[in-house]
């Protein structure tokens, strides 16, 4: 066997194909020789000779490209990175299919949820709705502002003299709820009140902020708001089957509303708010009252305007008013006459600028739940309680009573 037609220890391929093509003669190998080296099969020596032909000027073309110093490893190298390139691309399509399967998949499940959250509420008895009233239009309308009503809490104040300053739960809840509705009853009745809207600003349910508030919830936070959004859906139609009115219903987003399953700063996911599962129901439950008007809103605020006077609604986190209603009438772009909200448990009033009708006031709303562990904490003390504003077109707000429910 002719050993110059062997390859050589580190020669490439390409280099051991050109070395023997072009040293053929020189290693005085025939043309079967050079054929069965070259890729280890027997030919005839015609066709091996023509295969010469082809491959010799090939090796001369290449030459000329300089492509004959690429080695192997730089050829494995290339093979790579075209190996990579089709894996890369795969998993591409895989990242693509696999997101395209998850949103199909959270589609399918929020549609179910939905499905079985408006059967759920379909599925309750019926409530007995009152005729259709037709309203013209009022020279005067009304607001009712209720705040922080921590449905499920259970809050247990003691005195120094082994009194009980405030006890708050669920029972006690639908009787201040109640007696709040009595109270607005006779004013209905007294003032000959057509339409009232409805302001809920916030913490509806008492929620779990910290691990600390298991202890003082007596029931589940599912179960609050289905319970609670109940019985607001309950209260709201009674009070239209007492008496002819038109209600409008609106409803802010408060810190314990919010969901917080999984990140425990405040404001992290804003938009997992039971408030919005809350307006949902209650949207579902009354929509066969026509005298009643519920208000979803994409934001966790309050925006409407009552006979002339426009009025932002929210929870009150701040403590500085007067900034915060700047920052709302800047940020959003809205002219703001009024600001109600409560947070603090206690009710206050300041004043911002000039509005249309008189100063911008910015007021708290006493809470419905009353003194607890937090207002103490605020050296704040102050009675359960609700407000009613009167406006009058014109006039702008022209009157304020409180409601007081302990």
């Amino acid at each position: 066997m002719n050993k110059n037609l062997e390859r050589r220890d580190n020669e490439s391929f390409l280099s051991y194909i050109e070395r023997i093509t072009e040293n053929r003669k020189l290693y005085d190998a025939d043309y079967s020789e050079w054929a069965e080296n070259l890729v280890g099969k027997t030919y005839s020596s015609e066709n091996a000779r023509k295969a010469y032909y082809i491959v010799e000027p090939l090796i001369k073309k290449l030459k000329e490209e300089k492509i004959e110093s690429i080695t192997d490893e730089e050829i494995l190298n290339e093979l790579e990175m075209k190996r990579i390139e089709v894996l890369k691309e795969r998993r591409k399509k895989q990242a693509i299919n696999a997101e395209f399967n998850r949103l199909v998949r959270r589609q399918a499940d929020t549609e179910l949820y939905w499905e079985k959250f408006y059967n759920a509420v379909e599925s309750l008895e019926p409530l007995k709705f009152p005729e259709p009233i037709e309203i013209d239009c009022c020279k005067r309308e009304y607001l009712l502002a209720i705040s922080d009503l921590h449905y499920a809490k259970e809050i247990k104040v003691h005195g120094l003299k082994n009194d009980i300053i405030n006890e708050y739960n669920i029972d006690v809840f639908e009787k201040r709820m109640w007696d709040l509705q009595n109270q607005v009853v006779d004013v209905v009745k007294e003032k000959d009140i057509k339409k009232l809207h409805i302001f809920t600003l916030g913490d509806c349910i008492d929620g779990i902020l910290r691990m600390s508030q298991l202890m003082n919830l007596q029931e589940g936070v599912v179960d609050s708001v289905i319970e609670f959004s109940e019985f607001m859906g309950t209260w709201m139609n009674e009070l239209t089957n007492r008496v002819p009115i038109v209600l409008e219903y609106d409803q802010c987003w408060g810190n314990h509303d919010q969901i917080r399953s999984l990140q425990p700063k405040r404001d992290t996911f804003i938009q997992d708010n039971v408030s919005k599962l809350i307006m949902k129901f209650l949207k579902l439950r009354v929509q066969g009252n026509k005298n009643i008007k519920i208000n979803e809103s994409k934001t966790p605020l309050i925006y409407k305007n009552i006979l002339g006077v426009d009025i932002v609604g929210f929870h009150g986190e701040d403590k500085n008013l007067e900034l915060a209603t700047k920052f709302i009438r800047s940020f959003y772009n809205v002219d703001v006459d009024m600001v109600l909200c409560g947070h603090l448990h206690s009710q206050s009033l300041v004043t911002e600028g000039i509005g249309k009708y008189g100063d911008v006031q910015c007021i708290r709303v006493p809470s419905l739940c009353g003194v607890d562990d937090y207002s103490i904490s605020l050296k704040k003390s102050a009675r359960a309680g609700a407000m009613l504003f009167t406006f009058e077109d014109g006039k702008g707000k022209i009157e304020t009573r409180d409601f007081w429910l302990n």
